[in-house]
């Protein structure tokens, strides 16, 4: 890997939790979203969250101390806006933090950081700025200073051959996000696309490198799924790529004052992710990309949405959890796809439950074909009496663009509106044009 410029060191802020000001974001709730079933859990979410349940018991957690059983279990709970067990569960999952046991017995935890991660977004959210402000602060001793790349391990010296890792990098740019640190999680974010750059020349016979040195470039470890993800290989570690697609494209819509050639930029380096990802042999039926399917939905890649949303559906059993060698896979399996069903479902990827069958699909080139004037018949569509949507305030909890003009539905409530018929979610500047109200709930072959 060529060696990174010798950047400007990009200092945290020295603010404390209540000056960083991280917003309470709420949660899903049927009353704030009005009737939409866009904004329910489907039955098999809700049925994961009841067999999550169980971990909330005193008794159970008496039996199971050990980080690793809880630090998703928060962010799961708030996803299907259940804030009663969100809280539970963030409060037995800081336990951990506030006395400092992140070490787990049950798993290796070879990105220590990680954990933290998902406890800091909980915090977040759940308007706990300390708890937060300490997960942010304990993933920001895993950073380089010069090229604000995420470490392995903490440094003891900057003198020393550090092994920078591109999954530590994207956990550091999400914990500058959720702290509202725009300088560090660019910088993050460009040393992501620096790794994929100077990956391109792998990349075309198969090979993505994870790790490198400054002094030595890429730890080329062919055969090692923590330093190589293969197209070919068996057992790779598809979430080492799947956080990073994700995090590139949440940096490109976080901050209003990003250049929109930065935020394309970083777009298209996410696409290139999600594309070499699909390459991959054991791809879409591998339990180590769960988490890839939110970069899916957020790039709008309905094919690849569908096949790993039908893959995870099928491994649902009758108690509710999700298939797993043990105990702690099946809690970390179910925790992890609940969490990112919802996560599709509310960027549009439609999860078909029991209950009945998903939401008509939209095409951008549907838009483009419609006039602002419709007549009774229209390219062969049949128009019912009633043509316009009818629209509710929703609140999002994710990055979300209108479906009509593609802009980015900006602020922390009410950010747009959603069709209670067809389903889509528009701006409010769309919402009252011709072409934005006509509802396609009311358009028949």
């Amino acid at each position: 890997m060529p060696t990174p410029p010798r950047e400007v060191s990009h200092k945290p802020e020295p603010v404390g939790a209540e000056a960083r000001g991280y917003p309470r974001q709420g949660l899903k709730t049927s009353q704030q979203s009005g009737s939409s079933t866009q904004d329910r859990p489907t039955s098999e979410v809700e049925r994961a969250l009841m067999y999550l349940s169980q971990s909330l018991d005193e008794n159970w957690i008496s039996q199971h101390d050990d980080v690793a059983y809880y630090f998703r279990l928060p962010v799961a709970f708030m996803e299907a806006g259940r804030e009663a067990e969100a809280r539970r569960a963030l409060d037995i999952a800081a336990r951990y933090v506030r006395a400092d046991r992140l070490s787990s017995k049950k798993l290796s935890m070879i990105y220590p950081q990680y954990s933290l991660l998902w406890i800091c977004e909980a915090a977040a959210r759940l308007g706990q700025g300390e708890l937060a402000e300490r997960c942010v602060q304990g993933i920001f001793r895993y950073r380089h200073p010069l090229t604000s790349s995420g470490l392995i391990s903490e440094p003891y010296t900057w003198n020393a051959n550090y092994e920078a890792d591109f999954f530590a990098t994207a956990v550091l740019a999400k914990a500058a996000i959720l702290s509202g640190q725009e300088s560090l999680a660019v910088s993050a974010a460009d040393s992501l696309l620096r790794a994929v750059d100077a990956n391109r020349r792998y990349m075309a016979s198969g090979r993505f490198f994870l790790r490198w040195t400054w002094a030595d470039g890429f730890v080329e470890k062919d055969e090692d799924p923590l330093y190589c993800v293969t197209t070919a290989g068996e057992q790779q570690l598809y979430f080492l790529l799947g956080l990073p697609t994700a995090v590139l494209l949440e940096v490109a819509t976080s901050f209003r004052s990003m250049a929109d050639s930065a935020k394309e930029k970083y777009r298209s380096v996410a696409q290139e992710l999600l594309l070499y990802l699909k390459r991959c042999k054991h791809f879409f039926t591998a339990s180590t990309a769960y988490g890839t399917a939110y970069a899916a939905a957020m790039l709008g890649d309905q094919e690849s949405m569908d096949r790993l949303r039908s893959h995870m559906l099928s491994l649902q059993q009758k108690d509710g959890s999700f298939q797993g060698l043990t105990q702690l896979d099946i809690l970390e399996h179910t925790a992890e796809i609940s969490t990112c069903l919802c996560r599709m479902k509310g960027l549009g990827g439609h999860v078909q439950s029991s209950g009945g069958p998903a939401p008509p699909e939209t095409s951008d080139s549907d838009d483009a074909e419609i006039p602002d004037e419709l007549p009774a018949r229209y390219d062969g569509l049949s128009i019912m009496s009633e043509t316009h949507c009818q629209f509710i305030a929703i609140t999002l909890y994710e990055p979300t663009w209108c479906q009509q003009c593609g802009g980015f539905l900006w602020g922390f409530q009410q950010q747009g509106v959603r069709c209670g018929r067809c389903y889509r979610t528009v701006c409010a500047t769309c919402s009252s044009t011709p072409m934005g109200r006509l509802c396609r709930g009311a358009v028949r072959l």
